[in-house]
């Protein structure tokens, strides 16, 4: 039940699991006394333990010998794959470089590709140079190879938390949404911005793909993928979008693994009802471990996603300072007839003193048979006005609103009580 003394122990180990024969193994174990000395592990900015450490991007580990008073004869390095000379220059991949500034340093450095994914442990132990020349304890560092993950792109509100894709808004508001992305530490986020935006009134804008070269003279087709570079489409005024950020500058430069950008959106009068799809596409850095194709390290993973934005229909927010008239003139309609739309409002001469959401129009939901032909003669309106006020009656989706309307559809209609015909 005791510690074995110092020596040399023979052992026979007999191995077998359910079903299969007996094996026998025979080796002397080695017994060495340790002086109390220790290899003090010290790490720099890349985790060796048991934490997941990304393919394609340096790791680096470091040894210590500590005390002072402790010297070395003789130091021994090894690794959990039993090949010779674990730091030689000889040795295949994946193996670590190993340099010594000092007697009592030893620095590691390795940067794994996607054919070492797995777990490995590099351990180092020392004779002593002075009596009783014992060894010291063996120090080991441990890596967990993984792939490199695409970075993670989220969303939230400006002044909120929280991963959120759906928004909604009223006309005469403001909508301010991050995008933000963010990749190991190891790594650096190369492009941010909008790849594609959808719209209900037919608008579809898409970005493309340019490359750059360095050097023109010897660009071939094998280096198209050099330094392809992300052209956004341009964001028609019409809509009221505008992209810019990051918020912080100065975090950005000194943390490239991350990249925020900051979407704002001003709905006008004429965005009710108005539906949007806007998707942002997220690429980080490849690292120094190659791909199959010529010239493509620069380039890793990319993440694409899309954020929704929904109008409200018919409804308006009126800011402080508005009053029932001034909105009325925005929608080219009466005072009279937006009072009538919104009995709440006792004042509507008197400019408000909070944000308050007023009805603009009446909301109609299409029966069976109903055309807009029928919409506009029983509201007294007309198809402009009509268009007017719900995003999607544009002249592109003109093939979707000729016919009969589905059942259900929902329209904002601003009367004409003089000139109905219910």
């Amino acid at each position: 039940g005791g510690a074995l003394g110092q020596g040399n122990y023979p052992v026979t180990l007999k191995l077998a699991t359910n079903g299969s024969a007996w094996t026998t193994v025979e080796f002397t174990l080695h017994v060495m006394n340790s002086v109390g000395q220790t290899l003090a592990e010290t790490v720099d900015t890349t985790p060796v333990t048991h934490a997941p450490s990304p393919v394609g991007f340096r790791h680096a580990w470091e040894w210590h010998l500590a005390p002072e008073t402790f010297v070395t004869d003789r130091k021994f390095f090894f690794d959990n794959l039993g090949q010779r000379g674990l730091f030689g220059p000889t040795d295949a991949a994946p193996r670590a470089s190993l340099t010594s500034d000092l007697p009592r340093r030893w620095e590691a450095q390795w940067t794994p590709c996607d054919v070492h994914r797995g777990y490995y442990y590099y351990c180092v132990f020392g004779l002593s140079a002075e009596p009783p020349y014992d060894w010291a304890p063996i120090k080991c560092a441990f890596i967990n190879v993984v792939g490199d993950k695409p970075p993670r792109l989220t969303m939230h509100p400006f002044n909120g938390t929280g991963d959120q894709v759906r928004y909604s808004v009223y006309m005469g508001q403001s909508l301010d949404i991050v995008a933000r992305v963010v990749d190991n530490p190891s790594d650096s986020i190369l492009e941010l911005g909008v790849s594609k935006i959808d719209v209900n009134n037919g608008d579809k804008l898409r970005a493309r793909v340019a490359y750059v070269y360095e050097d023109v003279s010897t660009a071939t087709v094998h280096e198209l993928a050099l330094m392809p570079i992300l052209v956004q489409p341009d964001l028609p005024p019409f809509l009221g979008l505008a992209v810019g950020g990051p918020l912080n500058e100065t975090y950005t430069v000194l943390n490239p693994h991350t990249l925020e950008r900051v979407v704002t959106f001003v709905p006008s009068r004429m965005h009710s009802g108005l539906e949007l799809t806007m998707c942002f596409l997220a690429i980080d850095a490849r690292g120094a471990c190659p791909r199959e194709l010529p010239g493509s390290a620069r380039v890793g993973d990319g993440t694409e996603r899309c954020l929704l934005v929904s109008v409200h229909r018919c409804k308006y927010a009126m800011s402080p300072g508005q009053h029932l008239p001034h909105v009325a003139g925005l929608f080219e309609t009466s005072w009279l007839q937006l009072f009538s739309l919104n009995p709440l409002l006792t004042t509507p001469e008197v400019p408000a003193d909070t944000e308050t959401i007023v009805n603009i129009g009446h909301r109609h939901v299409v029966g069976e048979g109903q055309y807009l032909d029928s919409v506009v003669r029983r509201f007294g309106t007309s198809l402009r006005d009509l268009s007017f006020v719900n995003a999607e009656l544009s002249e592109r989706m003109r093939a979707q609103w000729e016919g009969a309307l589905a059942v259900g559809t929902e329209l904002c209609v601003i009367p004409n009580s003089c000139a109905t015909h219910v």
